[in-house]
């Protein structure tokens, strides 16, 4: 009888042991889907407040949707990134929640703040004031409606575009002329794809 209960006690004892050990596999933390690093594919005005411009001799108001901010988008978020072509330059959402820029031709590395993931469909990325040095306070950009196929993050975001800026890129265009009389900044909303490339 003794042997017998001995027999059940190390029973009971080895099986609440794998019990444990299957429990602990458990608790490793998944890691994000979005964790990479990415490029900047495009930057298309979807939504649009009606902006005042003068075209020839006429003055109208004119929504800017399906206008192509890329060139600018890349230019202020991976401006800072050192002897890089537009298309190697790279933002990274690291596992730890960090965030860094890089180029994917050179050995440029900078800490570029910190990033979090909101929901399933929804991240904070939280640039510091080294990536954007426009900004002494860094760059907070909500992303939203996120989704990743085939290599290519599509989202949506709301970026203030200085007036000024705006008005710059009209004139080097030579068509338009932004007139004085349109807020600054100008709040767009952009259909944003990032490519994956690690």
């Amino acid at each position: 009888m003794k042997k017998l209960n001995i027999r059940i006690l190390l029973g009971l004892i080895v099986s609440s042991l794998v019990l444990v050990s299957c429990g602990d596999d458990d608790d490793t933390p998944d890691v994000s889907p979005y964790v990479g690093k990415y490029t900047i594919q495009s930057a298309i005005v979807s939504e649009s407040p009606n902006l005042e411009i003068i075209y020839g001799e006429d003055t109208m108001s004119v929504p800017f949707i399906g206008q192509d901010f890329t060139d600018m988008i890349k230019d202020a978020l991976l401006g800072v990134v050192e002897d890089c072509s537009d298309e190697s330059a790279y933002f990274e959402l690291r596992d730890d929640y960090t965030m860094y820029l890089g180029c994917a031709t050179g050995s440029f590395e900078l800490s570029a703040g910190v990033w979090k993931e909101e929901d399933s469909n929804t991240l904070d990325l939280s640039f510091n004031s080294a990536a954007i040095p426009s900004s002494p306070t860094g760059y907070e950009m909500v992303v939203k409606n996120v989704k990743l196929e085939d290599g290519i993050m599509y989202s949506s975001t709301i970026i203030p575009i200085p007036r000024d800026a705006i008005a710059a890129a009209m004139e080097e265009d030579g068509r338009a002329i932004l007139t004085e009389n349109n807020p600054d900044p100008v709040m767009f909303t952009f259909d944003l794809e990032f490519k994956k490339i690690e």
